[in-house]
C-alpha cells in the first residue's frame, strides 16, 4: 500500500485534511519564521553565556585579588592563612567584620590587667602612707570622740553631728 504523503504531511503541519494549498504554504512559512527566531534565541543564548563565563572569570579574579589584600592588611591577627581564606572567599563581608573586630582589640592599648584572686595580694590603701598612727594621733582621735559623746548627752545631738562638730573645733582649736 503506497504512503499519503499528503495526509502525512498535513498531520505534522496541524492543518486540516481538507485545507487548500495556500494554507498549506501559510503554514510551513510560519514554521520557518518559528524556527528562524529559535536559532535567533539559541545565538543570544549562547552569547549570552560566553559573557557570563567572562564575568565569572572577572569576578574570581577580582575576589582573589581583594582577599589577598585582606590577608595582607589583617596579618597582624591571622594564625591560619588557608582557612582565613577560604572563609573570605567564602563570605567575605562576615569574614572582614570579624578580622576588624580582631584587629581593633590587638590593636587597643591594654588595661587593667586581671589577676587570680588566690595569687593576687591585697591591694593599697588610698590613703596608705599617710594616716598617722602615732601616740598624738590616737589622743587627738579619743579627744573629739569625748567631745562628740559630751555633745550628745549635753546638746541633745546625734552623734554624726556631734563627732563632726567636735572634729571642727579641735582644728579651728589647732589641737
Amino acid at each position: 500500500m503506497p504512503m499519503d504523503y499528503k495526509a502525512k504531511l498535513l498531520s505534522l503541519l496541524s492543518v486540516p485534511a481538507e485545507a487548500d494549498d495556500e494554507t498549506i504554504e501559510n503554514r510551513v512559512s510560519e514554521i520557518v519564521k518559528q524556527a528562524a527566531g529559535q536559532a535567533q534565541r539559541l545565538t543570544s543564548c549562547a552569547e549570552l553565556a560566553k559573557n557570563h563565563k567572562e564575568l565569572v572569570t572577572k569576578y574570581d579574579a577580582l575576589l582573589n585579588a581583594q582577599v589577598e589584600a585582606d590577608l595582607a592588611k589583617f596579618d597582624a591577627v591571622i594564625e591560619d592563612n588557608e582557612a582565613t581564606k577560604a572563609a573570605l572567599l567564602s563570605n567575605r563581608d562576615a569574614t572582614v567584620k570579624l578580622l576588624e573586630g580582631a584587629f581593633k582589640k590587638a590593636s587597643a592599648k591594654p588595661g587593667t590587667p586581671l589577676y587570680n584572686r588566690a595569687e593576687a595580694g591585697r591591694p593599697k590603701s588610698p590613703t596608705e602612707g599617710e594616716v598617722d598612727n602615732g601616740p598624738d594621733a590616737r589622743a587627738r582621735a579619743a579627744k573629739i570622740r569625748n567631745r562628740a559623746v559630751e555633745l550628745v548627752k549635753t546638746a541633745r545631738m546625734q552623734y554624726q553631728s556631734a563627732f563632726v562638730q567636735a572634729t571642727k573645733e579641735f582644728a579651728t582649736a589647732g589641737n
